[in-house]
């Protein structure tokens, strides 16, 4: 048995066939064109389209996994900071043209949901899923169950650590995201750079520090650039206050990171965890089994979508 999980971002959208034991069997990119409802469904489609034609089988159900607030009941995308939809009946209309029934959550409730399922939470009754791009998403696991609360738990980004610091594109300042996703990465490494990049720096920019990028940052940190370094452990500071907050507020079993920023070959993972340890003020007796890094990270939000309609949190809700 399988199910497309379909990963809907600001720039593209990633889709997946995935099989009840959480293994990914093909997988299809498309870019989001997002200026109105008709180009946002076309560029679903197209990955929809492409995966399908992998497919050796017939999927169950199509699992879908937005940015922003959703109404789950009637398979509706809300809204979205940074895509164009108000009340898009994704649902209804992936199910009108596939005949496919259809789940939708909001991207990191879903991921949560995915690691439960199918990846590094699984396993564990209760854990935390925060996921690191261009911004920071969150999720929370609690006796088998996704808390949602008044409709947003979870929004982890959206801890505030440092008033008054960097704006957030919530309209706060200081915020988690607003220091440690990709964008606030990328400008702190232009200012570390701005008086004398290094040689590494300028190989990686082409010359120009100024159009440094997060993605230049993890890999100059990599390559042993000092200042890069220091902005890589300075990400991952902030990101372990917020670490040390979900435990204290939620107590999980364990705290699973996804997302593109984590992807630096377990640089960044394994200074979350020493400074775990240190804001801790004792030793964590297990801190790599409690500071997780999915598996799947890549893919983290195909999964969780498929995980929608595969293990779904309620038996009787697969699909409408």
């Amino acid at each position: 048995m399988t199910g497309i999980g379909l990963d809907i971002g600001g720039t593209k959208v990633a889709a997946g066939v995935v099989d009840d034991d959480g293994h990914i069997l093909a997988t299809a990119r498309a870019p989001m064109v997002k200026d109105s409802h008709a180009h946002i469904v076309e560029s679903i489609c197209a990955a929809v389209d492409d995966v399908l034609a992998q497919a050796s089988e017939r999927p169950r159900a199509i699992g879908i996994a937005v940015p922003g607030t959703v109404d789950r009941d009637q398979g509706i995308a809300v809204s979205a900071v940074n895509i164009a939809w108000q009340r898009l009946p994704l649902v209804a209309l992936l199910r009108e043209r596939y005949g496919l029934p259809g789940v939708i959550a909001n991207d990191a409730n879903a991921g949560a949901w995915g690691e439960y399922a199918f990846g590094m939470g699984k396993g564990s009754q209760n854990l935390v899923f925060i996921t690191v791009g261009t911004g920071i998403g969150g999720g929370i696991i609690e006796s088998g169950r996704v808390v949602r609360g008044y409709g947003s738990a979870g929004e982890i980004g959206h801890i505030l650590l440092s008033p008054g610091g960097p704006l957030c594109p919530c309209g706060v300042r200081g915020c988690l995201e607003s220091l440690a996703a990709g964008p606030g990465i990328a400008r702190r490494g232009r200012a570390a750079a701005a008086e004398d990049p290094s040689d590494i720096v300028l190989q990686l920019t082409g010359g120009d520090a100024n159009a440094l990028t997060s993605e230049n940052v993890r890999d100059a940190a990599a390559a042993g650039d000092p200042a890069m370094q220091a902005v890589r452990d300075d990400t991952a500071r902030w990101l372990a206050m917020g670490c040390q907050i979900c435990q204290q507020m939620l107590a999980p079993e364990c705290i699973v990171f996804a997302g593109g920023v984590m992807q630096d070959g377990g640089g960044l993972i394994s200074a979350v965890r020493g400074w775990y340890q240190r804001l801790s003020g004792s030793e964590h007796p297990d801190v790599e089994s409690f500071i997780r890094l999915a598996g799947e990270s890549e893919h983290a939000g195909i999964l969780g979508a498929a995980a929608l309609v595969l293990q779904p949190e309620d038996p009787l809700h697969t699909g409408t």
